[in-house]
C-alpha cells in the first residue's frame, strides 16, 4: 500500500526513473550557496550581452528562488528547478534601457514587462549527457526560461553539446 501512495505522489521526473540523488550531497547545497551568492557574476559570465546592462543598472536581480517547482497545467509537479533566477529592467517602460543598448534587449528569453527568468540546475557530480538533457527538454516543455548547467569541470566536450543544445554551463570551480 505505501509503494502505491510514493508513485501517486512522485513527480513526473521520479515517475520517469530521474531520481536527483545530487540534493543529498553537501556539495550539491555547497555549489546552491555559491551560486545564490555569485547570481549576478553568473548570468553576466554565460550571458555576457548583459555585463553592460549591469553596470549600467539598467537591469538587476528581483528574485531568487531555491527548489522552483515546475507545475504542469493541471496542478501535477513535474520536477524542480534548483535555483531560479528573474532579472528585471529597472525602468518600467524599457524605453531607457533599450535607447542605452541601442535598442536591443539583451535579457536572455525576455518576457513581458522587461522581466527573464534563468534557470540554474546544480550538479555536484554531471549524470549522462542524455539524462541532463531530457531533464531540461521537460522543465522546458512547462517553464520558459534560459537553462544553465553549474557543475564542477565539466569536460569541453559536454559544454560544447550542452551549448549547441541551447544549455549553458558554468564550471563552480572557476567561481565566476
Amino acid at each position: 500500500m505505501a509503494t502505491k501512495k510514493m508513485n501517486s505522489t512522485a513527480t513526473l521526473q521520479q515517475k520517469l526513473g530521474f531520481i536527483d540523488s545530487d540534493l543529498r550531497k553537501p556539495k550539491h547545497d555547497e555549489i546552491m550557496l555559491w551560486a545564490d551568492e555569485n547570481a549576478d557574476a553568473i548570468v553576466q559570465s554565460v550571458f555576457p550581452e548583459t555585463e553592460q546592462a549591469f553596470q549600467s543598472h539598467f537591469v538587476k536581480i528581483t528574485k531568487k528562488r531555491w527548489e522552483h517547482a515546475v507545475v504542469s497545467r493541471n496542478g501535477f509537479i513535474v520536477g524542480f528547478i534548483d535555483l531560479l533566477i528573474e532579472i528585471k529592467c529597472c525602468d518600467e517602460s524599457h524605453s531607457t534601457y533599450k535607447a542605452h543598448l541601442n535598442g536591443r534587449c539583451v535579457l536572455p528569453r525576455p518576457e513581458s514587462q522587461g522581466t527573464s527568468r534563468i534557470a540554474l540546475e546544480i550538479k555536484s557530480i554531471l549524470p549522462t549527457r542524455g539524462e541532463i538533457i531530457r531533464q531540461v527538454r521537460m522543465y522546458q516543455t512547462y517553464e520558459r526560461a534560459a537553462y544553465v548547467i553549474v557543475t564542477p569541470n565539466p569536460s569541453p566536450s559536454v559544454v560544447k553539446l550542452l551549448e549547441e543544445q541551447g544549455i549553458k554551463t558554468v564550471d563552480s570551480n572557476r567561481r565566476a
